[in-house]
């Protein structure tokens, strides 16, 4: 929990102008040792699991030097579909969203067979009752066109579930019954961000609006919705998220802290929140700036001895998909601001 609670210094550090920062922070709160502080500055990307406090938690923190400014990251970022290209199909949701937004939404092969199969408390898609009594009830699985509409179903049900996120916030997110056990996505946020101290000590503007949208207000900042179908080494997973970007101050390469609140997931995981900052390169102050990437999650995993080769598992795949995507953002931004610059 201590180490947790000194992350927040990252949302300072994008804001003030330490000379040995983020270099203090690493290596005192986050266990980077002199040998993986000179990887990142000599270019690489280093990425840690973090203790967690709370057993169906994971934490993982990754940092990387970039060599462009955070205008131009955020001018890329902001067009989220090209962002994202190659980590799967991304989509970002009008304003307000419209069902032609999930137009490219499709089932995976391996999820068909769970579908027809699921009931309440026991389903291997992380679905509400009314979806799964919909799934159980209305469809008949013996008819050639049943595909298409438990397709149109899923489509218009996760528009359903936008529209009524931006009107209602958290109390409108769903309640997972595909287990024994009710999960509210509403409690499982709450708790993960509540667990999340340097959030609420050092902003709690954003803290306050994560937890209150759409009720609250964010001065400067700027949000969207986007959902995405990706791939964590296991299932292909559907997701959807509300991002928020958070300027910390005002002018060229300024800090920037962009938080990615994770709504609905279909595998894995119940909810999550990836905080991404950006600090300006104290070398390079007009033309550099770190990225750290501290990104924590609510699991499904089992407890006892299968819980724990589970939980190594998803460690694993969650550090090295951070260490990938922060490499293929550093090399992208990079190429992209030498592009530009060269014109």
């Amino acid at each position: 929990m201590r180490l947790l609670t000194h992350l927040i210094l990252f949302l300072g550090l994008a804001v003030g102008s330490r000379a040995q920062e983020p270099h203090r922070f690493l290596s005192t709160h986050g266990t980077f040792t002199p040998e993986e502080l000179g990887i990142v500055d000599g270019g690489g990307v280093v990425v840690k699991v973090l203790p967690a406090s709370v057993k169906n938690e994971l934490t993982i923190l990754g940092v990387a030097r970039v060599r462009a400014t955070t205008e131009f990251f955020l001018r890329m970022y902001r067009d989220i579909e090209r962002f994202e290209t190659g980590w799967g199909v991304t989509k970002k949701l009008s304003d307000p969203p419209r069902i032609e937004d999930f137009a490219a939404l499709q089932i995976p092969e391996e999820d068909w067979k769970a579908l027809r199969d699921c009931e309440v408390g026991d389903c291997e898609l992380k679905l509400g009752e009314p979806a799964l009594e919909h799934l159980r009830s209305q469809v008949d699985w013996s008819d050639p066109a049943a595909s298409q509409k438990v397709l149109e179903f899923m489509r218009a049900r996760a528009l359903e579930y936008s529209l009524g996120y931006l009107e209602g916030g958290n109390d409108k997110l769903g309640v997972y019954r595909d287990g024994k056990k009710p999960t509210a996505i509403a409690d499982e946020f709450r708790g993960l961000l509540e667990n999340s101290p340097y959030v609420m000590s050092y902003r709690p503007e954003l803290h306050r609006y994560l937890m209150e949208y759409p009720r609250a207000s964010l001065p400067r900042a700027s949000d969207f919705l986007y959902w995405s179908m990706v791939d964590f080494g296991g299932k292909p997973t559907f997701r959807l998220n509300h991002v928020v970007i958070d300027p910390l101050a005002e002018g060229p390469n300024a800090g920037v802290v962009i938080a990615s609140k994770q709504l609905y997931f279909t595998h894995y995981f119940h909810t999550g929140l990836e905080l991404t900052t950006l600090v300006k390169d104290r070398e390079h102050p007009d033309d550099g700036f770190y990225l750290v990437s501290l990104n924590r999650y609510r699991t499904d995993l089992p407890g006892g001895v299968f819980g724990k080769m589970a939980r190594k598992v998803a460690e694993d795949g969650a550090r090295g998909g951070t260490e990938r995507y922060l490499t293929a953002t550093k090399g992208a931004i990079e190429k992209y601001f030498r592009d530009e610059r060269a014109q």
